[in-house]
């Protein structure tokens, strides 16, 4: 018998065409004529509105082969076949039609059969002697509906970056997503059907598995009671908690590396507090042998007295830098904002350096006359140590001049130190402000200092809510800039606030 088509738009014809969505595929496997005649006019006198396609053939091999080409919706299936018989039928027709679902028909009036067809898999289960009416369309739409939302589900499921499986009391898989199968390097389609892999001794439990390239993953392990067709079924999510821990390892590491860094702070801090006494009264013993003529020193000894004191002078200048870094990183030393003027506070400097140190060389100083003194709200001896830490870096390397730049808008206040020496290597400027990092000069080799200048500047403005930066002057020369925020802003935001408390209390 050569398998049958039957093809229907609705019963007015091919001018009631559905939408292409509506057409459904239905397969019936069904070795009595009669019967299939039956079924082909029930759904035609039921289903007058919705396009079908209704193929017969009448054996099990010939649906397998239909199965194959994969072109049904839904499967009517017989039970009773010539090549097949009972519920080996339908667990042929399963294995081989996959997802697709299919209604069982038979002449026998057993309650069990039924039962037992619904546990393999099949969607419904007709009795031939009592179809009527619209029963196989109204199955036929029961089972299509069954399947989409088991195929939402599914798509769900597959989505869900956790791991979802369902196993019976012998731990035996019986369903699992992809990211269950993903876990122990499996198809969804092989690990069904194996043996779960990790002990199911609780509720919940981490465990460590290697994954790819030999990494480690942790897994945290739910596991519930679930309604399944299986003996002791329980429902196992799998949550992948690699990322989570090593975040919390690397806090834990932060946390103590940061205590041993406040610990060494405190103890470099009290190191250098109690080295500068000493050398102070060092350099001050020095200082009188050096320069009181009545000594007794031949000339000799006074020039070794006075190489002492230059190197106790830089020895106590290295150790105040490194007790002014270690107050400063460690937070211990606190910013007293106050409103003062910029441009008296670069005077100011610029004095001390002509005065004490740098006689011959020439000072200037460009600032804007339309912002008066250009106020800013920062500590103001913190200040003066960072213009006499920038001046006295740009004259190290001066060949006659130190320009001094302020400059101003509404919002900020920044002054500009710039030398007419060589200019810094573009290869330094990224490291110019690490510590301990001696940057080089074009043309000349590494000045010889502590390294611990411009860290100290950094953190001098960085605690007082500025910025800094270093570059090259476009008149050539170095140039290190930094800026405060503008008083006059800060004092109008200030007044705001008050003003809106006021009105509130109005």
């Amino acid at each position: 018998m050569k398998p049958r088509t039957v093809m229907v738009w609705g019963s007015g014809g091919i001018m009631n065409e559905p939408k292409v969505g509506d057409f459904v595929r239905i397969l019936l496997v069904e070795d009595e004529p009669i019967f299939a005649e039956l079924v082909a006019r029930h759904l035609k006198s039921t289903c007058p509105f919705r396009a079908y396609r209704l193929d017969h053939v009448d054996s099990l091999r010939k649906g397998l082969a239909s199965a194959l080409q994969g072109n049904c919706d839904v499967v009517l299936l017989d039970l009773n076949l010539p090549d097949s018989r009972g519920l080996a039928t339908l667990d042929a027709a399963r294995a081989a039609f996959g997802q697709t679902p299919i209604i069982v028909l038979t002449n026998q009036p057993e309650p069990l059969l039924g039962v037992e067809s619904i546990a393999r898999g099949a969607y419904d289960f007709l009795l031939k002697t009592e179809v009527r009416g619209n029963q196989i369309w109204r199955a036929i739409r029961f089972a299509l509906e069954r399947t989409r939302q088991k195929r939402r589900l599914d798509a769900m499921l597959r989505g869900v970056a956790d791991g979802i499986a369902v196993v019976d009391g012998a731990r035996t898989i019986l369903y699992a997503n992809r990211a269950a199968a993903e876990f122990f390097r499996r198809s969804p389609e092989t690990v069904v059907g194996s043996r779960f892999p990790l002990p199911l001794d609780g509720r919940r439990r981490e465990y460590t598995l290697r994954g790819h390239g030999g990494r480690e993953r942790v897994l945290l392990l739910r596991v519930g009671p679930v309604d399944w067709d299986a003996p002791d079924p329980r429902l196992v999510t799998m949550h992948d908690i690699t990322e989570i821990r090593d975040l919390e390892t690397t806090r834990a590491e932060i946390r103590s590396r940061k205590s041993q860094e406040e610990m060494k702070d405190v103890f470099l801090g009290n190191l250098f507090h109690e080295m500068r006494s000493p050398l102070t009264v060092a350099r001050s013993v020095l200082h009188i042998l050096y320069t009181n003529e009545d000594n007794g020193l031949d000339g000799k000894s006074r020039e070794l007295v006075g190489v002492g004191l230059r190197n106790m002078e830089r020895m106590i200048r290295t150790v105040c830098d490194l007790l002014d870094l270690s107050r400063l990183e460690s937070g211990r030393a606190q910013p007293r904002r106050q409103r003062f003027s910029m441009r008296e506070a670069v005077l100011e400097a610029i004095d001390d350096a002509r005065h004490f140190g740098f006689p011959d060389l020439e000072f200037e100083v460009e600032s804007p006359a339309a912002f008066g003194p250009c106020d800013v709200l920062a500590d103001r001896d913190m200040t003066m140590q960072l213009l006499h830490n920038l001046i006295g870096n740009a004259t190290r390397f001066a060949r006659r001049l130190v320009r001094i730049a302020i400059r101003a808008n509404d919002a900020r206040v920044a002054v500009d130190v710039i030398d007419d020496g060589p200019g810094i290597l573009t290869s330094d400027l990224a490291d110019i402000f690490d510590r301990y990092h001696q940057a080089l000069r074009k043309g000349t080799g590494p000045y010889k200092g502590t390294g611990l200048g411009l860290p100290i500047c950094r953190d001098l403005v960085v605690v007082n809510g500025g910025e800094i930066e270093a570059g090259n002057d476009s008149q050539g020369g170095g140039r290190v800039s930094f800026s405060f925020p503008a008083a006059r802003r800060a004092v109008a935001e200030v007044r705001g606030v008050e003003t809106s408390a006021q009105r509130g209390k109005l």
